[in-house]
């Protein structure tokens, strides 16, 4: 579970990784990183992360193997040995 939070939480920072990047390469001279994070669009870039983690949340879950009408057989431990799960 901790897995699936951390890929989401990384996706939602990609346009903030993105931004900060972007305005740190092209900053004038003089100008620190905490003046360039004090002037971020915060609403836009978590806007931009949400979008981002629905849509390959979306993209994901309806993607899959399995055609209408099959249900999914979770994994079991039969006779000791590990039976992955599949769609019957």
């Amino acid at each position: 579970m901790i897995r699936v939070f951390l890929e989401c939480l990384t996706l939602f920072f990609i346009p903030t990784v993105l931004y900060v990047a972007f305005a740190v390469l092209t900053r004038r001279p003089g100008t620190t990183v905490l003046a360039i994070l004090s002037r971020a669009p915060v609403l836009t870039l978590s806007v931009l992360g949400a979008c981002i983690v629905t849509g390959v949340l979306s993209y994901f879950g309806n993607v899959g193997e399995g055609k209408p009408g099959q249900t999914y057989e979770p994994a079991m431990v039969k006779d000791g040995k590990v039976i992955p799960g599949h769609m019957k």
